[in-house]
């Protein structure tokens, strides 16, 4: 193969610059347009009765470390932690809940605090 061939199969032909800058300005605006809409499906809630990490009422990083625990069922989409509200309104109410042996440690503490001694005695 000749030299000259050689050399115009390795530089591309010269196009004209305005097309070019044609070229690019459709580039750039479909680009523009095409981020503006994944902005706009990731924002949008297109899973209704789900919650994300960004709108969780338990915060970001706490919605996750649940997740992730195990103690709200819920799944990794993306980098979006998915939860069922239903799921986070019963953690809620788990929360809410005094513990029976919560209660008898507070009473203990309270006790122990005032310095006084319980003494079982008779009932009245």
């Amino acid at each position: 193969m000749s030299e000259r061939r050689r050399k115009q199969q390795r530089e591309p032909r010269p196009r004209s610059v305005a097309a070019l800058e044609g070229i690019d300005v459709l580039v750039d605006t479909f680009a523009d347009r095409l981020a503006d809409r994944i902005v706009d499906r990731l924002q949008a809630d297109d899973l209704p009765g789900y919650v994300d990490q960004s709108a969780s009422p338990l915060g970001p990083r706490r919605h996750i470390r649940a997740i992730r625990s195990g103690r709200v069922p819920g799944r990794k989409v993306g980098r979006r932690y998915l939860a069922r509200k239903e799921d986070l309104d019963a953690y809620f109410a788990k929360l809410a809940e005094p513990d029976a042996t919560d209660a008898e440690s507070a009473d203990a503490q309270v006790v122990r605090d005032l310095g006084l001694r319980v003494v079982p005695g008779r009932r009245g």
